[in-house]
């Protein structure tokens, strides 16, 4: 796909600042579906063993391989309760599209029959699926989810900050390629284009992506079209229900210094600015990072001229900084 910029345009790119709730669904039943995948067990077998047929249109929908319904996938991201009622608000021009993609590629399941049968009532089942799978397969795991989304934002706006808007997009992915004004991705929908015609475009990280190819989701209301680029590393998918430590408990066990050092990178650091944080020699300041990196409480990334270090989902569950659950609210 071929993203065309305006010169309005590239006033308008915005990091997303959470994850995408219903796209990191749909990449995790892709992820149940296929075991050719590392990283996701003992969550595999886990939710595997907790799905209900209430479930079904969810998991019909979503295939190992192919086409995700777009209705699937709406943008802004937002809450659980507001990103299913854009999906329950789908027009029929829209899920008609999705089904002729999924006909062209597989036999429809029964869900996709259902929807051209009654679209209304087949979306409210569809959403009613939705929060079913939530419950086992996400609200137990989203604080390490969010966390590696949250580290995967600090190295795009360090990278936006220091490098400008040419450096963030033309280091967003090793298959995006930015030749302004045209954003690359390679390997996806090669045929198409998308001009953005001053709607500007959303950056987000998909954090159980299992798919190392980027992907587009637009809406037909004017908003942005959301940029879907994979973050580095995903999140090991281990719940993580305690509470963070205290600030008298984390020095208590990582000592006074590498407490301080583990709050302030929390907030994403190079090696220079977590010495000045600590008050001691860039040297002495690395390390620290490398004790906490060893312990796997911190991630540490070449950026540049420089080292940047952000939490691991492991360090922002023992903070408490990553949510406990989706907010329902």
């Amino acid at each position: 796909m071929r993203i065309i910029f305006t010169e309005r345009d590239l006033a308008r790119v915005r990091l997303a600042d959470k994850p995408h709730m219903l796209c990191e669904i749909t990449f995790s039943v892709q992820a149940l579906r296929r075991r050719d995948i590392s990283g996701f067990e003992p969550w595999r077998t886990d939710t595997r063993s907790r799905l209900t047929a209430r479930m079904r249109p969810l998991l019909e929908l979503v295939p190992a391989y192919g086409w995700i319904p777009d209705f699937l996938e709406p943008t802004p991201a937002g809450r659980l309760p507001g990103a299913l009622d854009a999906v329950r608000a789908a027009t029929a021009a829209e899920v008609d599209f999705d089904l002729a993609r999924i006909h062209a590629e597989r036999r429809p399941p029964p869900t996709a029959r259902a929807l051209a049968a009654d679209q209304k009532l087949a979306l409210d089942r569809l959403a009613d699926a939705i929060i079913a799978y939530h419950h086992v397969a996400l609200a137990p795991y989203w604080r390490p989810i969010a966390a590696a989304f949250d580290a995967a934002r600090a190295v795009r706006a360090r990278t936006l900050s220091d490098g400008g808007l040419d450096l963030l997009l033309a280091t967003l992915h090793p298959r995006i390629r930015w030749n302004p004004p045209v954003l690359e991705i390679v390997g996806y929908r090669n045929s198409e284009h998308l001009d953005l015609e001053g709607r500007g475009l959303l950056i987000t990280s998909g954090v159980l992506a299992p798919s190392p190819r980027a992907s587009v989701v637009v809406t037909p209301d004017g908003r942005a079209p959301l940029l879907m680029a994979p973050a580095w590393e995903r999140p090991s998918l281990a719940a993580l229900d305690a509470d963070g430590f205290s600030a008298a408990d984390l020095a208590a066990l990582l000592g006074r210094t590498r407490a301080k050092a583990i709050r302030a990178i929390a907030m994403g650091c190079t090696t220079s600015e977590l010495a000045l944080a600590l008050g001691v020699a860039p040297a002495t300041a690395s390390e620290h990072a490398t004790v906490l990196r060893n312990a796997r409480l911190v991630s540490t990334r070449r950026y540049r001229n420089a080292v940047l270090h952000t939490l691991t989902p492991l360090g922002a569950a023992l903070l408490g900084t990553g949510e406990r659950a989706v907010d329902m609210a």
